[in-house]
C-alpha cells in the first residue's frame, strides 16, 4: 500500500483522486470536498496513557507517523480562536498509507492524526475515539486531477460529473453506506 502520487501523463491515466493540499502543477484539479483530519486512539490507549487536551501534551504520547505529511514529524493544530500550535511527535511506526496504521491504532498501541474517511466506522462503533476536539489539524481535500490538454473521453467526463455530484451532496459522503 502506498499513497505516493503517480505521474498521470507518464502512466497514461485519465484521472486520479488525490487527497491532499495540492501543490501547483500543470494538472487540472477539481475539488470535490473537504476532508477533516482527527486525532484518534483506542479507548484502551487513553485509559492507560491519558487523553491529551492540548497539542503540547502530544510530545509525551506514542504517535503514529505518516510518511507523506508535508510537515514531517511535526503535527499542526488550530483552535477556534485561531491559535496555532505545532508539536514534534515520535512513535514506533511510520507508514506511507493511513490504512496501514489502523491495526496499531485499534490495538491501543499509539495515537494518530487520521483522515475522517479512514476512521469514521471505528469512531461510530467506539473502537476509536477522537480527542482534542477543541483543536483541529489543517483540513485536506479530495480532488479529481486530470492531465492538461484538450479533449477527454466521454466516459471520463461522465465519471467526473458523477463524482462531483456524489461528493458535493454531503459533508462526509464516505459515512453514508
Amino acid at each position: 500500500m502506498s499513497d505516493q502520487a503517480i505521474d498521470l501523463v507518464a502512466g497514461g491515466f485519465d484521472l486520479a483522486l488525490r487527497i491532499a493540499a495540492l501543490p501547483d502543477s500543470s494538472m487540472i484539479a477539481r475539488r470535490l470536498c473537504q476532508v477533516r483530519r482527527l486525532l484518534v486512539g483506542a479507548p484502551s490507549y487513553f485509559a492507560s496513557r491519558g487523553r491529551p487536551s492540548h497539542p503540547r501534551e502530544l510530545s509525551g504520547h506514542a504517535c503514529l507517523g505518516y510518511s507523506y505529511l508535508p510537515s514531517g514529524d511535526s503535527w499542526r493544530f488550530i483552535d477556534a480562536a485561531g491559535e496555532e500550535h505545532a508539536v514534534a511527535v515520535a512513535g514506533p511506526l511510520r507508514a506511507n498509507n493511513a490504512d496501514a496504521l489502523m491495526p496499531s491504532l485499534r490495538a491501543g498501541m499509539e495515537i494518530a492524526v487520521q483522515p475522517e474517511f479512514v476512521v469514521w466506522r471505528d469512531l461510530r462503533d467506539s473502537r476509536l475515539e477522537a480527542v482534542m476536539t477543541d483543536w483541529s489539524a489543517p483540513p485536506i481535500a479530495l480532488n479529481i486531477v486530470t492531465p492538461p490538454g484538450g479533449l477527454r473521453a466521454a466516459k471520463v467526463t461522465v465519471l467526473i460529473e458523477f463524482l462531483a455530484r456524489r461528493f458535493s451532496e454531503r459533508t462526509a459522503p464516505w459515512a453514508v453506506l
